[in-house]
């Protein structure tokens, strides 16, 4: 397995328009705030001819390694279950359960609607995947919308006694979204045990301390954050990447066959999916759930890609109480077979990757466009070869497609390179390089797009892959292995591909293993084509927690 996921703290880094265009938009229901907050769319000196005697080597002791600081968390105090539900009108009221109250201002309500708060014993009664934080508190009221018209003081008990004035956040889950929101932003009051939020949406409630950079982080990435509408490198997509013709987009039954599934990957867990199609928002005029389970479907060179990203942005913003990682990837689109997207998008072949944070940042437009115009930064980091910060809802990335080739045994018992693609699957193109003797194959190393190197120059640069039984894809999630002449792609766990079921529950045919080339075709040998994000660059750890 590549290095770059070795305990998911090693991150490999490089340095370094068309976009997503989607006809579907996810604009969830909610109250003015929270109303449509994403859619998708070391030198040596030589003493050689030196005449002075050679000095006695100086032997400096190492320094003493000081131990990483310990984190003390703040006591826990158990919280005291409570809950209370009342009818309020427009004349407002206040609601008390324990130590919980909302008041609710006189106007708030067009009309009598029963309101319910109620104080949870742990986070875990949310029912809902966690953020990655510490928890100071965790809520509950109803109903999620209450339709205010004028925002409500919610009073919460915190916990943990934190520091007086310690910047807290109130995240909301938001069901169309699938996600956490910043609900609401408030400072722990002077005994740091109580904490007032505004608000105009309830539901599952979480409180945490608000994130703060990582002072480590601009090592990991330097770079400026990007601007809206801003992308990297200064040229279409189509130049960068290269987009999909409507004959080369990977139909639904062969993706499954063809592209990474993350949901194998060591790191998934710490990458949030969206993974709408399951929710059949009706954003289409199809039933979305004949597309369930798409988003986790990437091209290898994404999915290594995304690994790195994951990392980078685990170690970007971090729990100030509690030092962990306090913000995910969130990946909203990524393989598509609806055609959502405009005629030639990445999409149709996994290659792009509509990316968010998790928890979803605030509604206001400047705190959107500084977090995801940093997203934006770290992705060029993280090794996709075009990134856009398309709009105030998400960032765009794409990479070049994952290439292939092939030692092949020629008529005359020469070799001849043989090269494909994802999506060109027993239709690979013979190269005009030929070796008369196969033994010739281990003074060369493969490059890409038919190009051959010396294994002695490849070596200096740390450029290509020799042609082996074996060998791995950029994410390390895939293979191609050479069996009896044949080259066939698998994944590189034990695990089969997990495919997917249409909305009447048919199973998706996944082909596994799945032959790249015709049986004619005598292959000695097989290489990855190396991606940018593959390249040998400096490594930092960081202290990401599992």
């Amino acid at each position: 397995m590549q290095k770059l996921i070795h305990n998911f703290v090693l991150l490999g880094l490089v340095f370094g328009g068309s976009g997503c265009d989607r006809t579907s938009d996810e604009s969830a229901p909610g109250p003015p705030e929270v109303e449509a907050l994403e859619q998708d769319s070391g030198d040596f000196a030589s003493s050689e001819g030196s005449s002075e005697e050679p000095l006695a080597e100086v032997v400096e002791p190492e320094p003493e390694l000081e131990p990483d600081p310990q984190v003390f968390l703040p006591e826990f105090i158990a919280p005291t279950a409570a809950s209370t539900a009342f009818a309020l009108g427009p004349a407002g009221g206040t609601l008390r359960a324990g130590d919980l109250s909302l008041e609710v201002p006189e106007g708030a309500l067009a009309e009598s609607t029963t309101i319910e708060i109620e104080v949870l014993a742990t986070a875990e009664d949310l029912d809902r995947p966690l953020p990655g934080s510490l928890p100071l508190g965790a809520f509950r009221g109803a109903p999620w919308d209450p339709h205010l018209s004028r925002a409500a003081r919610l009073r919460v008990p915190l916990t943990r006694r934190v520091e007086p004035g310690t910047n807290l956040e109130l995240l909301g889950w938001q069901p169309a979204m699938r996600a956490f929101i910043v609900a609401g932003r408030g400072r722990a009051d002077e005994t740091g045990r109580y904490a007032t939020f505004s608000v105009r949406q309830l539901g599952r409630l979480f409180v945490r301390a608000t994130p703060e950079r990582s002072p480590r982080a601009e090592l990991a990435c330097p770079g400026e954050t990007f601007a809206l509408h801003e992308a990297w490198p200064v040229r279409s997509e189509d130049d960068a990447v290269g987009l999909t013709e409507v004959s080369t987009r990977y139909p639904r039954e062969l993706a499954f066959s063809l592209l990474t599934d993350f949901r194998l990957s060591p790191v998934y867990e710490h990458v949030d999916f969206k993974n709408e199609e399951v929710n059949d928002l009706g954003a289409t005029s199809r039933n979305e759930l004949d597309h369930q389970d798409e988003d986790y479907l990437m091209d290898p060179n994404a999915a290594a890609a995304v690994t790195a990203l994951a990392a980078l942005v685990a170690n970007e913003w971090i729990d100030p109480v509690s030092g962990e990682s306090a913000v995910r990837v969130r990946i909203t689109e990524s393989y598509d077979s609806l055609i959502e997207h405009s005629p030639r998008s990445s999409h149709y072949q996994g290659r792009a990757i509509d990316l968010t944070l998790s928890p979803i940042p605030a509604a206001s437009g400047e705190e959107r466009r500084q977090w995801y115009g940093r997203l934006a930064r770290l992705s060029v980091c993280a090794g996709f070869d075009w990134v856009l910060f398309e709009n105030q809802f998400h960032v765009h990335a794409s990479v070049v497609p994952t290439e292939y080739g092939f030692a092949v045994r020629d008529d005359d018992g020469g070799v001849t390179l043989a090269t494909g693609g994802l999506g060109q699957i027993r239709n690979v193109r013979t190269r005009a390089q030929r070796w008369a003797d196969p033994a010739e194959l281990e003074s060369v190393r493969w490059l890409g797009g038919g190009r051959v190197q010396s294994a002695e120059a490849a070596a200096e640069t740390n450029a290509g892959a020799s042609f082996a039984s074996v060998a791995e894809s950029a994410d390390g999630l895939r293979q191609i292995v050479v069996s009896d002449g044949r080259a066939y792609l698998t994944n590189t766990t034990p695990l089969p591909g997990l495919g997917s079921v249409n909305a009447d529950g048919t199973p998706v045919d996944v082909e596994y293993p799945l032959a790249l080339t015709p049986p004619e075709m005598e292959v000695l040998g097989a290489s990855f084509a190396r991606h940018r994000s593959d390249e040998p660059v400096e490594r930092h750890v960081l202290g990401a927690r599992d």
